[in-house]
């Protein structure tokens, strides 16, 4: 009773990788399941944290980003410090969503909005990854 359960999404949930569907699912449901349960459970308290880019050690053993995505990256990444305190802040506070990346959060939604009104972007990429 009277506990704080943090679940852990992405901003995947805003523009999904069309590669990896999976885990756009997976980190939508999250935030679902995290709904329904506090609609079901007043004993305890469902938090999400909707984790943008973090740079981690993790991002070291992975392949070097390149271009755009370099860019993109280092624009909106939160160091893993930043990113630790904004959750420790937000496990005691009355907030049910965290975004720790605020631009990153403006940015997908820019992003989103976009591929909204010109689509033909977005699929004509989802196309790139099926044939490479």
């Amino acid at each position: 009773k009277n506990k704080i359960i943090i679940t852990f999404s992405s901003t995947s949930i805003v523009v999904p990788n069309s590669g990896n569907l999976g885990y756009y699912i997976s980190k939508l449901a999250i935030i679902k399941l995290c709904k329904l349960l506090q609609f079901s459970d007043q004993n305890n308290l469902y938090k999400t944290v909707v984790l943008g880019p973090v740079n981690t050690n993790l991002n070291k053993s992975l392949p070097a980003m390149t271009g755009l995505q370099s860019k993109i990256f280092k624009a909106l990444s939160l160091e893993s410090g930043d990113a630790a305190k904004a959750i420790e802040v937000f496990a005691s506070n009355s907030k049910k969503v965290l975004h720790p990346s605020i631009k990153a959060r403006f940015f997908y939604i820019l992003l989103s909005t976009a591929l909204s009104i010109v689509p033909s972007v977005y699929y004509r990429s989802y196309q790139k990854q099926k044939k490479g």
